[in-house]
Protein backbone atom coordinates (compact mmCIF):
# COMPACT_ATOMS: atom_id res chain seq x y z
CA UNK A 1 0.00 0.00 0.00
CA UNK A 2 1.43 3.59 -0.48
CA UNK A 3 1.15 5.78 2.04
CA UNK A 4 -1.79 7.77 2.35
CA UNK A 5 0.00 11.02 2.80
CA UNK A 6 1.50 12.58 -0.61
CA UNK A 7 3.63 14.87 1.22
CA UNK A 8 5.43 12.74 3.95
CA UNK A 9 8.68 11.50 3.58
CA UNK A 10 7.72 8.16 3.40
CA UNK A 11 5.68 8.63 0.31
CA UNK A 12 8.45 11.04 -1.08
CA UNK A 13 10.65 7.69 -1.01
CA UNK A 14 8.97 5.47 -2.58
CA UNK A 15 8.02 7.63 -5.35
CA UNK A 16 11.76 8.42 -5.68
CA UNK A 17 12.02 4.85 -5.86
CA UNK A 18 9.84 4.08 -8.82
CA UNK A 19 11.45 6.99 -10.53
CA UNK A 20 14.99 5.21 -10.24
CA UNK A 21 13.37 2.21 -11.13
CA UNK A 22 12.41 3.58 -14.20
CA UNK A 23 15.29 5.47 -15.26
CA UNK A 24 17.87 2.96 -14.82
CA UNK A 25 15.12 0.25 -17.10
CA UNK A 26 15.16 3.59 -19.10
CA UNK A 27 19.12 3.99 -19.27
CA UNK A 28 19.36 0.60 -20.28
CA UNK A 29 17.25 0.91 -23.14
CA UNK A 30 18.52 3.67 -24.46
CA UNK A 31 22.36 3.18 -23.73
CA UNK A 32 22.45 5.94 -22.02
CA UNK A 33 24.93 6.93 -18.82
CA UNK A 34 23.19 6.48 -15.20
CA UNK A 35 25.95 6.54 -12.46
CA UNK A 36 25.76 6.39 -8.89
CA UNK A 37 26.59 10.00 -8.18
CA UNK A 38 23.79 11.08 -10.69
CA UNK A 39 21.01 8.88 -9.02
CA UNK A 40 22.83 10.21 -5.42
CA UNK A 41 22.22 13.71 -6.92
CA UNK A 42 19.12 13.63 -7.76
CA UNK A 43 17.64 11.61 -4.96
CA UNK A 44 18.98 14.40 -2.86
CA UNK A 45 17.89 17.30 -5.08
CA UNK A 46 14.15 15.29 -4.91
CA UNK A 47 14.11 15.65 -1.09
CA UNK A 48 14.74 18.60 -0.44
CA UNK A 49 12.14 20.06 -3.44
CA UNK A 50 9.64 18.42 -1.77
CA UNK A 51 10.88 19.02 1.86
CA UNK A 52 12.44 22.38 2.29
CA UNK A 53 11.93 23.35 5.22
CA UNK A 54 12.95 19.49 6.81
CA UNK A 55 16.54 19.44 5.32
CA UNK A 56 19.98 20.58 4.89
CA UNK A 57 22.59 19.69 2.45
CA UNK A 58 26.28 20.70 3.30
CA UNK A 59 28.34 19.97 0.21
CA UNK A 60 31.53 19.18 1.02
CA UNK A 61 34.44 20.83 -0.96
CA UNK A 62 38.09 19.75 -1.97
CA UNK A 63 40.30 18.29 -4.61
CA UNK A 64 38.82 14.80 -4.32
CA UNK A 65 37.38 14.13 -8.09
CA UNK A 66 33.84 13.70 -8.11
CA UNK A 67 33.59 10.08 -9.52
CA UNK A 68 35.19 8.84 -6.64
CA UNK A 69 33.25 10.09 -3.73
CA UNK A 70 29.91 11.73 -5.67
CA UNK A 71 28.04 8.44 -4.36
CA UNK A 72 28.48 8.45 -0.77
CA UNK A 73 26.85 10.98 1.92
CA UNK A 74 26.16 11.63 5.29
CA UNK A 75 22.40 11.63 6.57
CA UNK A 76 21.62 13.25 10.07
CA UNK A 77 18.52 12.12 11.12
CA UNK A 78 17.28 14.72 13.69
CA UNK A 79 13.99 14.72 16.18
CA UNK A 80 12.08 17.91 15.80
CA UNK A 81 13.29 19.73 18.47
CA UNK A 82 17.13 19.11 16.96
CA UNK A 83 17.93 18.18 20.67
CA UNK A 84 18.36 14.20 19.74
CA UNK A 85 19.88 12.60 16.19
CA UNK A 86 21.85 10.15 14.88
CA UNK A 87 24.09 9.84 11.97
CA UNK A 88 23.90 7.06 9.17
CA UNK A 89 27.12 6.59 6.81
CA UNK A 90 26.13 5.65 3.30
CA UNK A 91 27.20 4.13 0.89
CA UNK A 92 25.29 4.12 -2.69
CA UNK A 93 25.45 1.20 -5.83
CA UNK A 94 23.07 0.80 -8.81
CA UNK A 95 22.73 -2.53 -10.66
CA UNK A 96 24.17 -3.29 -13.82
CA UNK A 97 23.25 -4.95 -16.85
CA UNK A 98 25.43 -8.05 -15.19
CA UNK A 99 22.57 -8.36 -12.56
CA UNK A 100 25.34 -7.46 -10.15
CA UNK A 101 26.70 -4.12 -8.86
CA UNK A 102 29.43 -3.87 -10.64
CA UNK A 103 31.53 -0.52 -8.50
CA UNK A 104 31.38 -2.80 -5.18
CA UNK A 105 34.59 -2.49 -3.47
CA UNK A 106 35.67 -4.64 -1.11
CA UNK A 107 37.91 -2.58 0.91
CA UNK A 108 35.48 0.45 0.93
CA UNK A 109 33.41 -1.95 3.48
CA UNK A 110 35.74 -1.62 6.31
CA UNK A 111 35.97 2.24 5.44
CA UNK A 112 32.36 2.98 6.26
CA UNK A 113 32.37 0.05 9.20
CA UNK A 114 34.90 2.07 10.94
CA UNK A 115 33.46 5.72 10.32
CA UNK A 116 30.13 4.63 11.63
CA UNK A 117 31.31 3.11 14.47
CA UNK A 118 33.99 6.20 15.43
CA UNK A 119 30.58 8.47 14.63
CA UNK A 120 28.08 6.19 16.68
CA UNK A 121 25.65 5.51 13.72
CA UNK A 122 24.40 2.97 11.27
CA UNK A 123 26.58 2.44 8.07
CA UNK A 124 24.40 1.42 4.89
CA UNK A 125 24.56 0.37 1.44
CA UNK A 126 21.97 1.95 -0.33
CA UNK A 127 21.15 0.18 -3.71
CA UNK A 128 19.47 1.62 -6.68
CA UNK A 129 17.97 -1.61 -8.33
CA UNK A 130 15.65 -1.66 -11.39
CA UNK A 131 13.71 -5.43 -13.01
CA UNK A 132 16.85 -7.30 -12.74
CA UNK A 133 16.62 -7.19 -9.45
CA UNK A 134 13.80 -9.18 -9.19
CA UNK A 135 15.32 -12.75 -10.46
CA UNK A 136 17.72 -12.54 -7.49
CA UNK A 137 15.23 -11.74 -4.66
CA UNK A 138 14.00 -15.46 -4.45
CA UNK A 139 15.12 -15.77 -1.22
CA UNK A 140 12.64 -13.20 0.12
CA UNK A 141 10.14 -15.81 -0.52
CA UNK A 142 11.89 -19.13 -0.33
CA UNK A 143 12.81 -18.30 3.39
CA UNK A 144 9.47 -16.52 4.28
CA UNK A 145 11.11 -13.30 5.70
CA UNK A 146 8.71 -12.43 8.81
CA UNK A 147 10.34 -9.39 9.26
CA UNK A 148 9.97 -8.05 5.49
CA UNK A 149 8.07 -4.89 6.23
CA UNK A 150 5.15 -5.15 2.79
CA UNK A 151 3.20 -7.69 2.37
CA UNK A 152 2.88 -7.89 -1.38
CA UNK A 153 5.50 -6.24 -3.26
CA UNK A 154 5.26 -3.70 -6.02
CA UNK A 155 8.91 -3.69 -7.33
CA UNK A 156 9.52 -0.16 -8.62
CA UNK A 157 8.01 1.28 -5.24
CA UNK A 158 9.64 -1.07 -2.75
CA UNK A 159 12.57 -2.68 -5.24
CA UNK A 160 14.20 0.82 -6.51
CA UNK A 161 15.80 1.93 -3.61
CA UNK A 162 16.73 -0.80 -1.16
CA UNK A 163 19.18 -0.92 1.61
CA UNK A 164 21.10 -3.01 3.65
CA UNK A 165 23.61 -3.02 6.62
CA UNK A 166 27.37 -3.06 5.66
CA UNK A 167 28.37 -5.89 7.91
CA UNK A 168 25.98 -8.03 5.35
CA UNK A 169 28.18 -7.48 2.33
CA UNK A 170 31.64 -7.97 4.13
CA UNK A 171 33.84 -10.68 2.38
CA UNK A 172 32.49 -10.00 -1.00
CA UNK A 173 34.78 -9.73 -3.67
CA UNK A 174 35.40 -6.29 -5.87
CA UNK A 175 32.50 -6.67 -8.47
CA UNK A 176 30.28 -9.74 -7.15
CA UNK A 177 27.83 -8.06 -4.87
CA UNK A 178 24.46 -9.01 -6.36
CA UNK A 179 20.80 -9.21 -5.32
CA UNK A 180 21.00 -12.46 -4.21
CA UNK A 181 23.70 -12.21 -1.34
CA UNK A 182 21.56 -9.53 0.37
CA UNK A 183 17.77 -10.58 -0.33
CA UNK A 184 17.59 -11.87 3.38
CA UNK A 185 18.99 -9.12 4.99
CA UNK A 186 17.72 -6.05 2.71
CA UNK A 187 14.89 -3.56 2.82
CA UNK A 188 12.71 -1.14 0.97
CA UNK A 189 14.74 2.29 2.16
CA UNK A 190 11.06 4.35 2.56
CA UNK A 191 9.89 1.91 5.30
CA UNK A 192 12.19 3.07 8.24
CA UNK A 193 10.63 6.42 7.70
CA UNK A 194 6.65 5.18 7.25
CA UNK A 195 4.61 6.91 9.93
CA UNK A 196 1.60 5.59 8.42
CA UNK A 197 1.82 2.37 9.62
CA UNK A 198 1.50 1.14 13.41
CA UNK A 199 5.15 2.17 14.92
CA UNK A 200 6.03 0.91 18.66
CA UNK A 201 6.45 5.05 19.69
CA UNK A 202 4.82 8.36 18.95
CA UNK A 203 9.11 9.23 18.75
CA UNK A 204 9.72 9.28 14.78
CA UNK A 205 13.56 9.00 15.47
CA UNK A 206 13.33 6.15 17.89
CA UNK A 207 11.29 4.02 15.30
CA UNK A 208 13.52 4.70 13.06
CA UNK A 209 16.50 4.21 14.93
CA UNK A 210 14.77 0.81 15.74
CA UNK A 211 14.13 0.21 12.37
CA UNK A 212 17.68 0.42 11.62
CA UNK A 213 18.79 -1.60 14.44
CA UNK A 214 16.88 -5.13 13.00
CA UNK A 215 19.27 -7.71 12.19
CA UNK A 216 22.44 -5.40 12.94
CA UNK A 217 25.01 -6.71 15.19
CA UNK A 218 26.28 -3.35 14.78
CA UNK A 219 23.84 -2.21 18.15
CA UNK A 220 26.21 -4.03 20.76
CA UNK A 221 28.85 -1.23 20.00
CA UNK A 222 26.48 1.50 19.64
CA UNK A 223 24.78 4.19 21.76
CA UNK A 224 21.60 3.24 23.42
CA UNK A 225 19.41 5.16 21.22
CA UNK A 226 19.78 8.90 19.38
CA UNK A 227 22.15 10.58 20.76
CA UNK A 228 21.92 14.58 22.03
CA UNK A 229 22.84 16.89 19.05
CA UNK A 230 26.54 18.46 19.28
CA UNK A 231 26.21 22.52 19.31
CA UNK A 232 27.62 22.86 15.84
CA UNK A 233 25.54 20.61 14.23
CA UNK A 234 22.43 22.26 16.15
CA UNK A 235 23.34 25.53 14.36
CA UNK A 236 23.98 23.97 10.90
CA UNK A 237 20.32 22.68 10.92
CA UNK A 238 19.19 25.71 12.10
CA UNK A 239 20.04 27.81 9.55
CA UNK A 240 23.59 29.03 11.23
CA UNK A 241 26.80 29.48 9.58
CA UNK A 242 29.17 26.43 10.22
CA UNK A 243 32.92 26.11 8.64
CA UNK A 244 33.86 23.62 6.31
CA UNK A 245 36.49 23.11 9.23
CA UNK A 246 33.76 22.47 11.86
CA UNK A 247 31.66 20.70 10.33
CA UNK A 248 34.47 18.10 9.51
CA UNK A 249 35.54 17.98 13.04
CA UNK A 250 32.46 17.62 14.46
CA UNK A 251 31.51 14.77 12.25
CA UNK A 252 35.14 12.94 12.47
CA UNK A 253 36.13 13.24 9.00
CA UNK A 254 39.52 13.70 7.76
CA UNK A 255 40.85 16.98 6.18
CA UNK A 256 39.83 16.69 2.45
CA UNK A 257 43.14 16.06 1.44
CA UNK A 258 43.40 12.57 3.18
CA UNK A 259 42.05 9.69 0.66
CA UNK A 260 42.43 6.72 3.62
CA UNK A 261 38.85 7.05 5.56
CA UNK A 262 35.35 7.25 4.16
CA UNK A 263 35.05 10.01 2.22
CA UNK A 264 30.96 11.87 1.29
CA UNK A 265 30.56 14.00 -0.90
CA UNK A 266 27.91 15.94 0.61
CA UNK A 267 26.09 15.90 4.50
CA UNK A 268 22.01 15.89 4.26
CA UNK A 269 20.47 17.19 7.15
CA UNK A 270 16.67 16.03 7.83
CA UNK A 271 14.24 16.80 10.70
CA UNK A 272 11.36 14.25 11.42
CA UNK A 273 8.43 14.50 13.36
CA UNK A 274 7.94 18.25 13.31
CA UNK A 275 5.42 20.68 11.33
CA UNK A 276 5.62 20.64 7.34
Amino acid sequence: MFCPSGHCLCRTLQNQSTQVWNDLQDAEMLGSPYHEDTVTQSLALHLNRHHPAENRVHIFTGPRKESRNGSDFIWLLFDASLSRYFPVAVQAKRLYPSGRYDAFKAHQVGKITTYAKVIGGFPIYLLYNYPPMVSGLWKVWSSRRSDWPVTALDYPRDLGLTYVHAEFVSGIGDGKLQPSDIAATCFPMWTPFCQCQVASSSDPLENIWEAFTLWSKLIETMPDGPQETPQRLMQWKQGGEVSEDGLRDVMRLPPSEDDEGFAPSFMLGTTLGGPR
